[in-house]
């Protein structure tokens, strides 16, 4: 009868050992449905906030040259204003001229000449003004270019870049003829075959996510630093920000994908 208790005590703890173990993967799929979810919100709210900032900068762009436009027309009216004093003056020296004797002629042809000489050194001084404003402003707008122009700008098609915004500098970048490739698959053998380090998260490929690449931690830039990738689909003019994981994005021949170490990487 002891025996009997004892080999029904084991079975039980058993099924309730199975009961607890089927419970806790369910738990964990649960909790790591939550945090996908949370993800494609934050990265939908990021979607909008990047489309606002590119509507700010046109309306900016549009702004200065606006600006540029009105300071050239000031200009273009001053010259016409010195041109057209010029040419009340040269009328008012041949008036006083004709009523004068011949001495009188030759002192007022001096004195013509005189502020003829001045005239043309004002127009000319304007012109040099001019021409030197054109210069500068042409100098400073492509100083802008240079300031504002990114590393990934110009990329070819099939490449994929690492870049850690925080210190401005390149880690990798690597181009090939992928196609069809999920995107987590090729970051982690694009990063074995440099000898980068990384850390992944995730149960699946769907939940892939890079945690820490060439040392550079999530969180360890601020609250809210990690990873986050960038795609340029062939034919387009712009990175989207997907707002799935790299293991749910697949890479097409042409494509040109940019992986960013961000200090912000909800909001940008």
């Amino acid at each position: 009868m002891n025996k009997k208790k004892k080999i029904g005590i084991i079975i039980s703890s058993l099924i309730i050992c199975i009961l607890m173990f089927i419970g806790a993967v369910k738990g964990n799929e649960i909790f790591t449905a939550s945090k996908v979810a949370k993800s494609e919100n934050t990265q939908d709210i990021n979607k909008e906030k990047i489309a606002i900032s590119n509507t700010d900068k046109a309306s900016e762009e549009k702004a200065t040259i606006k600006e540029d436009k009105n300071d050239n027309e000031k200009v273009n009216k001053e010259n016409e204003a010195n041109q057209n004093n010029s040419n009340e003056r040269s009328q008012s020296n041949e008036e006083k001229i004709a009523k004068t004797d011949n001495g009188e002629n030759l002192a007022s042809s001096d004195i013509n000449s005189k502020e003829k000489k001045q005239v043309t050194s004002d127009n000319t001084n304007t012109t040099d003004s001019n021409s030197s404003y054109n210069t500068t402003a042409t100098i400073e707008k492509k100083q802008h270019q240079n300031e504002t122009s990114n590393p990934w700008d110009n990329l070819p098609e099939g490449t994929i870049l690492f870049y850690d915004t925080v210190n401005n500098k390149t880690i990798s970048k690597a181009k090939g003829d992928y196609n069809g490739v999920n995107i987590a698959k090729l970051t982690k053998t694009l990063l074995n075959k440099s000898g980068i380090s990384y850390e992944c998260t995730g149960i699946s490929d769907a939940t892939t996510y890079f945690a820490m690449i060439a040392g550079l931690r999530e969180k360890e830039a601020g609250s809210l630093s990690g990873w986050c990738y960038y795609i340029k689909r062939k034919g387009s003019n712009s990175f989207i920000k997907p707002n799935v994981s790299a293991g749910q994005s697949t890479f097409n021949k042409g494509d040109i994908v940019v992986w960013k170490y961000l200090s912000d990487g909800v909001n940008n």
